[in-house]
């Protein structure tokens, strides 16, 4: 990441952030003489300029200028060999690709504005032109005969890119209207045109805060929200295959209501305490249907999903240290999230957990001042495992008996080996926990401040499963599941000047 800050005696700063991320997957094979290889790509590449302008005391504000482009790709290379009675081998081969990706480019002007001490008005605007890339799958068959080339075989399964214009106002105030309460209100209208289609949405949201004692702080609040980017996962196996798709003239934007209430206890020097608990309602999320995947033979990604809906809650302690050498905070999160669609949809139209229902999460984060130019920070972090869809049993078409009429024989052309599984999402993965340690060495220049950082992720290797897959043992064929990690222990360092 690069970063850099512009100023002047005018009271104006730019801003200049760009970023390139991009992860690998390596590959592994099944049998000797049959290979398998899988490769996943996947990342974001930002470049973002902001800039700052302060009109009076009262008023300021940051006009944004990005540009996100974020890809996901897969490609698998696959090879068997037969051989024939007379000697010779027949090899046969295909190479898929698999990508899908979206692109942003953006503009937003956020307004700050104090007209008087118990008044803080914050609002703006913003515009983004999306274009999708649901799904693109291109494909190459090809086999040989003892070495010599017999048929080679190249077609795509594309669907166009999807544009679209989204744009949205907001405005909200935090006001403090006495010395017990304060306020915050707020209201956020969007305009999204895709395909000819245009969805409108005015979604307020409202905060109270009472203070019941000089320690003890009561909250609540609620939001309703619109979406029109929702993001899709596979409902098999937990691999990283999360697509994100808009809405179209088919596919209606995901909307949820938001309720939250919480306690906050002060009465502690230097610490600060919290409860809260939540409960989310969602209407038009999507999934896909049973038996589909996003490597399915449709075409088009809006015949492989429906719409349903979905909710969450859950309750969260929080304990912070504010101040001191010595300070950071825990907290631990107790939580559910399910999904429910039509009666002849999705899992009989029975509730099912979401993918990315994680029961348990603790986060414990430390920092410490060794020395004036010296800190050191870590992290831990603990989380139940996402759910997965794995089969629970098999059922087995023979081979038909002889004599049988045509019909029969194209009726059951397509039967075979199927797997069953007695729900959706009805495997929960291994936990996964990671430390994470840091140093930061920090040293003032004549024109501003210089820091080095030297971390380590994952200090003590933890293995957690990226992803599972079903494999069968060598001899016996049983299928076994085995988990791939791919972010292992990780050193790194990096610098940053600050001026």
């Amino acid at each position: 990441m690069i970063t850099s800050k512009l100023s002047s005696f005018f009271s104006q700063t730019l801003f200049i952030c760009t970023f390139k991320g991009r992860k690998d997957h390596v590959y592994y094979k099944y049998k000797d003489e049959d290979k398998f290889k899988q490769t996943h790509n996947w990342g974001n590449i930002l470049l973002n300029t902001r800039w700052n302008h302060v009109f009076t005391p009262q008023l300021f504000s940051n006009t944004t200028l990005a540009y996100n482009r974020y890809v996901f790709d897969i490609r698998q290379e696959e090879t068997s060999s037969i051989q024939q009675p007379d000697g010779f081998t027949i090899i046969n081969g295909s190479n898929n690709l698999f990508h899908s990706g979206i692109s942003d480019l953006s503009i937003s002007t956020d307004f700050d504005y104090h007209p008087l001490p118990a008044h803080n008005i914050k609002f703006g605007a913003k515009y983004i032109y999306h274009q999708f890339a649901p799904e693109v799958q291109t494909v190459n068959q090809h086999n040989s005969d003892n070495g010599y080339p017999q048929t080679n075989d190249n077609y795509s399964l594309n669907n166009s890119h999807i544009h679209a214009h989204d744009f949205s106002l907001y405005a909200e105030d935090d006001l403090i209207l006495n010395e017990h309460w304060k306020i915050n209100a707020g209201l956020h209208f969007s305009f999204f045109n895709v395909q000819k289609q245009t969805y409108l949405s005015l979604q307020p949201r409202l905060s109270i805060s009472f203070q019941a004692t000089s320690n003890i702080i009561l909250k609540s609040s609620f939001s309703q929200m619109s979406q029109c980017t929702q993001l899709l996962s596979t409902a098999s196996l937990a691999m990283p295959s999360d697509l994100w798709v808009p809405v179209t003239r088919h596919i209606r934007p995901m909307k949820s209501f938001q309720y939250a209430v919480g306690v906050y206890y002060t009465g502690i020097k230097n610490w600060e305490f919290s409860i809260e608990g939540y409960y989310k309602d969602m209407y038009n999320v999507l999934e896909y249907k049973d038996g589909e995947s996003f490597l399915g033979s449709s075409h088009n990604w809006e015949d492989k999903v429906e719409m349903g809906k979905g909710r969450s809650f859950g309750v969260e302690f929080m304990a912070q240290k504010t101040a001191g050498l010595l300070t950071g905070w825990i907290n631990y999160t107790l939580s559910k999230s399910d999904r429910q669609f039509s009666t002849d949809g999705i899992n009989n139209g029975k509730h099912f957990p979401y993918q990315y229902d994680r029961r348990h999460t603790l986060n414990l984060t430390l920092n410490y001042q060794l020395t004036r130019r010296i800190d050191f920070n870590m992290s831990w972090t603990y989380a139940s495992g996402c759910m997965a869809t794995l089969p629970t049993e098999k059922t087995h078409t023979e081979l038909p008996p002889t004599n049988v009429p045509p019909s029969w024989i194209m009726d059951n052309l397509n039967k075979g080996d199927m797997d069953h599984s007695s729900s959706r999402n009805n495997y929960r993965l291994p936990a996964s926990h990671q430390l994470n340690i840091g140093f930061n060495f920090h040293k003032q220049t004549r024109h501003g401040e210089r820091i080095w950082n030297i971390s380590i992720l994952n200090a003590y290797n933890a293995m957690n499963p990226n992803f599972v897959y079903i494999s069968r043992e060598a001899q016996t064929g049983k299928p076994i599941l085995k988990k791939m990690t791919i972010l292992p222990c990780i050193p790194s360092f990096s610098y940053t000047y600050k001026f």
